[in-house]
């Protein structure tokens, strides 16, 4: 076992699940870190390439502090899909392994409607809420505007089940053999 008591240095992750939401990311993560060379970051989703990055790489690496010879990294789902994350990640993370799970895109877009209706953000059935959300992703507000709800994070169920354009993005950015996607139902399948 590593001692605690060795220096602890701020480093750039080793991996990033960079998506997708509603694909197994969460508990993903959680085998990760259950491992004892895994060091927690200071949270799960740091979100340093969608939200933060205004905030420098010198803040993202305070979030992976942990002694020399430990891996970290994080999960942040929107990584995926968000527009500019592969190039920023291009730029800023030069060793990282990006992780990309994978599932059915039409499983993947009714749990996401589900979570939305659960914390209140979501008004509209599910296929209503398919049938709004090429105007939502286009700028329009949703019917009812909340605290953090964003409509290209949020409302885009079937957007992001579309997974082809995204890891083409990605692919271009850091290159393939950094990128490592799998199917969520091989994790949990014996």
């Amino acid at each position: 076992m590593i001692s605690e008591r060795r220096r602890r240095v701020a480093l750039d992750p080793d991996f990033v699940i960079i998506g997708a939401q509603r694909c197994g990311t969460t508990s993903l993560f959680e085998a990760l870190m259950s491992h004892p060379a895994c060091v927690r970051p200071t949270t799960r989703e740091v979100h340093w390439l969608d939200h933060r990055y205004h905030y420098g790489q010198r803040w993202y690496r305070r979030n992976f502090q942990r002694p020399e010879g430990t891996v970290s990294g994080e999960s942040s789902p929107y990584y995926l899909f968000h527009p500019r994350a592969a190039e920023r990640a291009a730029t800023s993370l030069p060793v990282t392994t990006f992780i990309v799970l994978l599932r059915d895109p039409i499983e993947r877009a009714w749990s996401h409607h589900r979570l939305n209706v659960e914390r209140g953000w979501e008004d509209l059935p599910f296929l209503n809420a398919l049938d709004a959300e090429p105007e939502r992703l286009a700028g329009v507000r949703p019917s009812r505007r909340l605290y953090k709800v964003s409509p290209h994070r949020d409302f885009s169920y079937a957007a992001r089940g579309d997974y082809v354009p995204q890891l083409e993005r990605w692919r271009r950015a850091v290159g393939g053999r950094r990128i490592f996607a799998l199917a969520s139902d091989s994790l949990w399948t014996p």
